[in-house]
């Protein structure tokens, strides 16, 4: 019985390893023809992402007096208090006593915006190689601008406000009453570690790249995702990364707010220059190719019967028909040369 079982199944994992098989070749011809390695693309992000957190933290904490960060903090809550939206502390306090829902959060974001995000990358490499090289590029630019902000407008988080300035914080523990659930309740690195504090910018708030991030991930996913609960989870991802930014008190609304700015710049700007390399890349057309070369190459012998039928047709006006079909011949010849453009290079496929 065994024996049969795996006789009939033979044809089923046959043609299953021929569907993969043929998938791969698909998506590996893609990316071959964008442009894709995906060695050059680890490359790349790790060198860039290393350049980030050493700018980053270069502009950060040990550089930059508290009283600046302080002063910049109230004047986003200034702002939010202006617009009613200074709501961070009260969001805090329902939720506070919850020990196990506080450690989940503070779990949350230490992780799934470096998770998802790495997730969604690979994910769209593999899965839509055409659309990669766009999305990765504004996502660079959203970085990148992250840190512009960072440099130009460092910003006390809403947990460091009752810190003492030892801590970097403003030691107004009356006033601010907000807890640092990382340093209270745990989780996966405590900001106020020796090591991690002194290389750490601790006033890295402006704006938020965790919610940067969560929405790129969503710009990502959503058009792609075909079902509605995926579709749902995928919205619901960065509102779930604002309650984990505000409930831990790592940052205000309006550092979100500036994430979402960050994210449409890249976005456009990141399209933008997409576009130009694209035009850059893409090989002339058809025409241009063989504008010096012989209107038929396919079947030289086709060109040369018309070349000569041509010379007699002047002579002899009862050879036009034969010349005519000979036309119509090498038209069908050439017509099957095709000049093919996908994704950011143009292609030229022969089919004759």
């Amino acid at each position: 019985m065994a024996a049969w079982g795996q006789i009939a199944m033979a044809p089923l994992f046959s043609r299953a390893s021929g569907a993969v098989s043929r998938y791969l070749t698909d998506y590996q011809s893609i990316r071959r023809r964008v442009g894709l390695r995906w060695w050059l693309e680890i490359l790349v992000i790790a060198v860039f992402y290393s350049f980030y957190a050493l700018i980053r933290n270069y502009f950060g904490s040990g550089r930059v007096g508290w009283e600046v960060a302080f002063e910049n903090a109230e004047a986003v809550i200034e702002i939010e208090r202006f617009f009613g939206l200074y709501q961070e502390l009260r969001i805090q306090e329902w939720f506070i006593d919850w020990e196990i829902f506080i450690r989940f959060w503070n779990m949350f974001y230490g992780l799934f915006h470096f998770a998802v995000t790495g997730i969604v990358l690979i994910w769209l490499y593999v899965r839509y190689p055409a659309d990669f090289a766009r999305w990765r590029t504004i996502g660079l630019i959203t970085t990148g601008l992250g840190l512009v902000g960072y440099a130009l407008f460092p910003l006390m988080p809403p947990r460091l406000l009752g810190a003492s300035i030892a801590e970097y914080g403003a030691g107004m523990p009356d006033i601010y009453t907000y807890v640092d659930t990382v340093k209270e309740f745990g989780g996966l690195w405590r900001y106020d570690s020796g090591a991690f504090q002194n290389v750490s910018n601790q006033y890295a708030a402006m704006p938020s790249l965790h919610f940067a991030w969560a929405s790129w991930c969503t710009a990502v996913l959503y058009p792609r995702m075909r079902y509605g609960l995926t579709k749902t989870l995928v919205v619901l991802y960065p509102f779930a990364t604002l309650f984990s930014i505000v409930v831990t008190a790592n940052h205000f609304w309006l550092d979100a707010a500036g994430g979402v700015g960050a994210l449409l710049i890249g976005y456009f700007l990141g399209t933008y220059l997409h576009r130009r390399w694209a035009k850059l890349r893409e090989k002339p057309p058809l025409t241009n190719l063989t504008r010096n070369q012989p209107a038929v190459t396919a079947n030289s012998s086709v060109g040369e019967k018309i070349s000569s039928g041509m010379s007699q047709a002047i002579a002899e006006p009862g050879r036009a028909r034969a010349v005519s079909t000979l036309s119509s011949q090498a038209n069908s010849i050439s017509g099957k040369r095709l000049c093919l453009a996908s994704g950011s290079s143009g292609y030229l496929l022969d089919t004759g």
